[in-house]
């Protein structure tokens, strides 16, 4: 059963996606169906930018240390 969700999951996957025109940042050519974007730079932005909350978060927890 556990097979056959995951099956499920990478054809539902497949179906949002498609091969287009090569991106200008990385010559990738998979895109979102959605908004036409590039998989891999969104995947990269999208982990650019849970490094940057992490780092914040940890600043400001510092912080709150120090101030009390």
């Amino acid at each position: 059963m556990e097979a056959l969700i995951k099956k499920l999951h990478g054809i539902q996957r497949a179906l949002n996606q498609y091969h287009g025109k090569p991106c200008k940042v990385c010559g990738e050519t998979l895109r979102y169906r959605s908004n036409k974007r590039c998989v891999m730079c969104k995947h990269e932005m999208d982990a650019w930018n849970y490094q940057q909350r992490k780092a914040r978060k940890q600043v400001e927890q510092r912080h709150e240390v120090e101030a009390a």
